[in-house]
């Protein structure tokens, strides 16, 4: 008999001991996200991201962007939110997706493909001669980013009377001893802005205009500043000739031509059968109708 109630008494004493091992398991992180990457395609649309925590959350865009938004930015506990995105008719873009808990931060960078994959900055002459006045000027370029002007960048490289480079800054910081000031840019045009040439030499920077996707890849071109120590100045090589009226564009050289570039240059012609005179970084170009 007393063996009998042994056996019984066994499995009512190995029961409290089993549920003395069991833990009460808890969220280590207070913060974690499904993903620290998220590459999106360059047509519109929307993606729900994960947040894992224990407790109360928030969520916000490190800059205010017009192509993304979040559908909320407060959460908690285990929940999700959605990314909303725009087509991409530029280069590749991006922007941090920033959540925050209880003192901890994670960032989630969020990439999204462009249509241009091939950025080009193109300008009809490497080189431009301007007068020893500061002023603003004008240059013609050729882009296929017309979704993203905004993406493009300028900084100087400026040299000594003996071409060594003494300074590199991004133009509009204003950089000790930069004399290229502002810029702007447009579909057709860069506008850039330089002081007074007070040196009484000629001075010579190396303007580079790039534009830098969201996987760091940069795309460049560079246009030569040579700022003269003279006043505006312009000579053709001929001040006559004779011109078939076919509806022919003509060319004549300048000798001396460092205002073609400047908004303030004018060209008019008192003949009808003239049109389009202009000057570019070769000298006089017209049309004979």
């Amino acid at each position: 008999m007393m063996k009998i109630l042994r056996n019984l008494f066994l499995p009512l004493l190995v029961l409290p001991l089993l549920f003395s091992c069991q833990k009460e398991y808890t969220v280590v992180n207070d913060l974690a996200v499904s993903s620290r990457m998220l590459e999106i395609k360059s047509t519109a649309g929307a993606t729900h991201i994960m947040v894992y925590s224990n407790g109360p959350w928030t969520v916000r865009l490190e800059r205010a962007v017009e192509w993304a938004a979040l559908d909320k930015l407060s959460g908690e506990g285990l929940g999700d939110f959605v990314l909303h995105y725009s087509t991409n008719y530029g280069i590749k873009r991006g922007v941090y997706v920033i959540l925050e808990a209880d003192g901890k931060t994670e960032a989630i960078h969020v990439v999204q493909a462009g249509a241009i994959t091939s950025p080009d900055i193109t300008f009809d002459s490497p080189r431009v001669v301007l007068p020893r006045q500061g002023t603003s000027y004008s240059i013609p370029m050729t882009t296929n980013l017309t979704f993203c002007l905004e993406e493009i960048k300028a900084r100087a490289v400026y040299y000594d009377a003996q071409g060594y480079p003494t300074l590199t800054a991004e133009i509009g910081t204003g950089a000790e001893g930069a004399w290229v000031s502002a810029y702007s840019v447009s579909e057709e045009n860069v506008t850039f802005t330089v002081d007074d040439n007070a040196t009484g030499e000629d001075r010579v920077a190396d303007v580079v205009y790039y534009v830098k996707d969201a996987s760091g890849a940069e795309t460049r071109t560079v246009v030569s500043l040579v700022q003269s120590k003279l006043d505006p100045s312009f000579t053709l090589s001929s001040t006559s000739g004779s011109y078939y009226a076919n509806n022919s564009r003509y060319s004549v050289p300048a000798t001396v031509n460092n205002i073609w570039s400047s908004p303030e240059t004018r060209v008019t012609s008192d003949c009808d059968w003239v049109s389009g005179a202009a000057l570019d970084e070769s000298g006089l170009v017209f049309t004979v109708d």
